[in-house]
């Protein structure tokens, strides 16, 4: 379990997570021979990519947002596990692990929306969250396709 002390590290573990993000969806881009699922890793290996610089550029204006809000740390950490993919994951189990990183990074930018000071801001976590959730969505549909074929074979 992860355990946040302050806003900043909320904001560091989201840039972090969606590198790693990055990473993952990068290398699983490229151990997959299936043309529409390479597309969809490396579709959101972009956006995980991008989703990192934002917050990066936004992290003062972010923090900032948070000064005079009461960081519920319990309630950010519920959930929240470390992403470390395990070493030569099968295509099923990474995509159930991206389902789940999806997941959890829905769940945190939706608290960090519904508790900024800032509009903007607010708007912006919306945003990440709604996106972690198509993302999620897409996997979800992809996870299923494959235990189709794996039953029809």
């Amino acid at each position: 379990m992860i355990k946040f002390e302050t806003i900043e590290d909320v904001i560091d573990f989201a840039i972090e997570a969606e590198d790693k993000s990055f990473d993952l969806y990068t290398d699983l881009a490229t151990q997959t021979t299936n043309f529409r699922l390479r597309s969809l890793f490396e579709q959101f290996a972009r956006e995980e990519l991008k989703h990192k610089v934002d917050i990066s550029e936004r992290r003062e204006e972010i923090i900032n947002s948070f000064a005079n809000s009461i960081i519920n740390s319990a309630e950010i950490n519920e959930g929240l596990i470390k992403f470390e993919p395990k070493q030569n994951m099968s295509m099923k189990e990474a995509l159930a692990f991206a389902i789940n990183c999806e997941d959890q990074m829905y769940t945190l930018y939706l608290h960090l929306s519904n508790n900024s000071n800032n509009p903007g801001i607010s708007s912006f976590f919306l945003g990440l969250s709604n996106m972690e959730a198509n993302h999620k969505k897409s996997y979800e549909l992809v996870f299923d396709e494959i235990i189709k074929l794996n039953e029809n074979v």
